[in-house]
């Protein structure tokens, strides 16, 4: 292999490579959490104003098979109040496959 077309070879490569640097994914992940409440559409919306171009997000199905945007399969405590817009308590275990759409509704995400 002549030494033209190796250099011709290696520049090539380094050039996708700087290439491929500058398309970056950009994540929301959770929408903007940390910004506004994850997993929200206000957080969603946010997290697009900021310049991401990947929202990352996960679903769990209620009882009655409807997909709700939630990262756990549980309330968490960290970002969830009951029903009565009280504290979940810590080591309480609520799981939203075991709740109707209705049901889940009624707690307050931080919305």
């Amino acid at each position: 292999m002549s030494k033209w077309l190796l250099a011709f070879i290696i520049l090539s490569y380094s050039c996708s490579q700087k290439k491929n640097l500058l398309n970056i994914e950009i994540q929301g992940h959770r929408g903007a959490r940390g910004l506004a409440p994850e997993n929200s559409i206000p957080g969603f919306i946010l997290a697009v104003d900021l310049g991401v171009n990947t929202l990352e997000l996960d679903l769990v199905v209620s009882k009655d098979k409807k997909l709700i945007v939630s990262h756990e399969s549980f309330f968490s405590s960290d970002f969830c109040l009951d029903t009565m817009s009280r504290p979940i308590e810590e080591d309480s275990i609520i799981n939203i496959y075991q709740l109707s759409y209705c049901d889940i509704k009624k707690f307050d995400w931080g919305q």
